[in-house]
């Protein structure tokens, strides 16, 4: 987007997506843009949705089964979907895991999440691409 459109039109891509995030979660959620600070400073919250690379944001759904969590990814998807910036629709790529017995810190949930979400966005690109 940023080199169709530009990096203002990258931005406004990025407000919506969190938007929709920030709307279409259960009140107990809450959305919150990750940066190294916040966390140092113990501002992090246990429930969010943050930013986590460029174009990539988590969602963390506590107390929700995996089944429930492949709904709120459909769901998720589904209102992005109806986006548009400019001329050019938005997609959301997405990975859903669980926090597993012995992964203290979430690092597992989260390269296992990371993985899925790359494996699915990976199978929705153009051959060739």
């Amino acid at each position: 987007m940023n080199d169709t459109l530009g990096h203002t039109a990258g931005d406004e891509a990025l407000i919506r997506v969190g938007n929709v995030l920030r709307n279409a979660l259960r009140a107990g959620d809450s959305v919150f843009r990750w940066s190294p600070r916040a966390v140092t400073e113990g501002n992090a919250p246990s429930e969010q949705v943050f930013r986590w690379g460029g174009d990539e944001f988590a969602v963390l759904l506590p107390g929700t089964p995996p089944a429930g969590a492949e709904l709120v990814k459909a769901r998720l998807q589904e209102a992005v979907r109806r986006l548009q910036v400019g001329t050019l629709g938005l997609e959301l790529n997405m990975g859903v895991a669980t926090l597993q017995t012995g992964d203290t810190d979430g690092s597992r949930l989260v390269h296992e999440a990371d993985a899925e979400m790359y494996r699915e966005k990976h199978a929705r690109m153009p051959a060739g691409r």
